[in-house]
């Protein structure tokens, strides 16, 4: 088997591994969330999110790029992996430190002091999650999604039953920090189980300091966009309120963070894939051009979707308490339905080693999302949403440009390519929301079930015929690479 053939089939089946941890997270997450929205109440869901979100940010710390960069070496040495794990830890138990002091500045900030405690909790995940960043890079490196999966679904399935189980017997917000500390903790178990791979006793800067010049402009770029995607929860906190936060994060829940699981799939397993030929630009151009098509038809309609049924998504999924969701939800499918396509551009980056480049356009990107949430604030939780709706779109262009650049394309070619599949896109979509006058003639089982799977099956056969040179093309690298042997399952 050629080298070539090879890669192909060990990345088709990382997606097909990866694909399936993402779909079992949306659906577990999905069944929790609701359970847990029927137990919570906003406010609960509110008051954890001003302590995640900015344990977030600085989680982003722990890992520093380095495990990108793992990926995207070519030979890494034991030493060179064993420094980057001890380093990891050292990074994860200062971060730990740090947070546990800020218990009481945040609790001023938000002007409550439940935070105190709940942050002094939260700061025990810094020290996990440092454990892992390097088992998590080798697996990936070695596109070996499997072991992935079985250590994220087990976490999730531990962590979730014995968090609801809290909720269940009035431990109210605490159940949620619960979640966050046991996932951290399962996870982490885990992937030492399943891993195979132990540090050494071993660490030097020496080693560590090749990986800066892609790590740390990569961290840099992280950490602005991690920004860009939570600052708006924490204006949201701040100035209009810890409910109004809980229900602009169930709405995020349920419309943008499927997309951008969407998009973390394929962007760890294509990063992983297209590193290992980042010198063949023809081929990276065509492999992203086909990803690029499915993640718009998928994400598109999942987002008319949302938005047509968003009441009665909400009045089933999440009950009556949760309504005033319904228009923070809508605003937010228009978000949603660009939003994989328009993150793809960071998988050419990582991949052709441009972080500086993508460092650089961040910065610029920032400024644009940070006034478009303000503004956005002035009018709620609604306006927010359309504040980082429409400063995606001012930015959003750009960016795909610019990573299709480093290709030697640009957006025009990519435009030109599918413009057959965008009409295709408009036609259905407009005949779509023409037709949802009528929709109330059909049962709840039908706007849900029914009615979106005719049409996603009609636009994906239309979508096929369209691109069927493609379409094809893909096809026979997955029956090329369904004959491997029992030894690659």
């Amino acid at each position: 088997m050629s080298r070539e053939s090879s890669l192909f089939k060990q990345s088709f089946f990382a997606a097909i591994w990866n694909g399936s941890e993402n779909l079992s997270i949306q659906i577990l997450n999905l069944a929790f969330g609701i359970f847990f929205a029927r137990l919570l109440s906003p406010e609960d869901f509110g008051l954890v999110a001003l302590a995640t979100v900015m344990a977030g940010f600085l989680d982003l710390f722990i890992d520093s790029g380095f495990g990108s960069a793992l990926i995207q070496a070519k030979d890494p040495s034991e030493n060179q992996k064993s420094s980057l794990f001890w380093l990891n830890i050292m990074i994860g138990v200062f971060l730990g430190f740090i947070f546990f002091l800020s218990a009481g500045f945040l609790a001023n900030f938000y002007e409550d002091t439940r935070l105190i405690a709940i942050t002094q909790i939260i700061s025990l995940n810094f020290i996990l999650s440092s454990t892992v960043p390097v088992q998590l890079a080798l697996l990936r490196k070695e596109l070996n999604m499997k072991l992935i999966f079985k250590g994220r679904i087990a976490a999730l399935l531990l962590s979730g039953g014995i968090s609801l189980a809290l909720a269940y017997y009035g431990f109210g917000y605490w159940s949620l920090v619960a979640r966050v500390i046991l996932t951290s903790f399962f996870f982490a178990a885990m992937l030492w189980l399943l891993s195979g791979w132990l540090p050494k006793l071993h660490y030097q800067f020496k080693d560590v300091k090749s990986f800066l010049n892609f790590s740390l402009p990569l961290l840099g770029s992280n950490l602005v966009g991690y920004l860009s995607r939570n600052l708006d929860s924490l204006i949201i906190g701040k100035i209009i309120g810890k409910v109004s936060l809980g229900l602009y994060n169930r709405g995020f829940q349920l419309v943008v963070i499927p997309g951008t699981q969407i998009n973390g799939m394929l962007a760890q397993t294509l990063f992983s894939s297209f590193s290992k030929r980042q010198d063949n630009n023809e081929l990276l151009y065509r492999s992203f051009k086909i990803v690029f098509k499915i993640v718009l038809l998928v994400s598109v309609f999942s987002g008319v979707y949302i938005f047509i049924n968003a009441p009665l998504l909400i009045d089933v999924l999440l009950g009556d308490k949760w309504t005033a969701v319904t228009p923070i939800l809508r605003v937010l499918t228009l978000y949603a339905a660009i939003l994989p396509a328009v993150k793809l551009v960071g998988i050419l980056f990582n991949s052709k080693g441009a972080t500086q480049k993508l460092l650089k356009i961040s910065l610029v990107v920032f400024p644009i999302y940070l006034l478009a949430v303000f503004i956005g604030a002035n009018f709620g939780a609604v306006g927010v949403a359309y504040g980082i709706f429409i400063s995606m779109i001012i930015s959003g262009i750009p960016q795909l440009n610019a990573s299709l650049k480093l290709i030697d394309k640009n957006l025009l070619t990519l435009m030109k390519s599918g413009w057959t599949s965008y009409i295709l896109y408009i036609l259905i979509y407009g005949a779509l929301f023409w037709f949802v006058g009528d929709i109330d003639t059909f049962s709840n089982g039908m706007k849900l079930v029914g009615l979106p799977l005719i049409i996603f099956g009609a636009l994906t056969f239309f979508w096929y015929w369209i691109n069927k040179e493609e379409a094809q093309w893909l096809m026979q690298l997955i029956r090329k690479n369904l004959g491997r042997n029992k030894s690659n399952s």
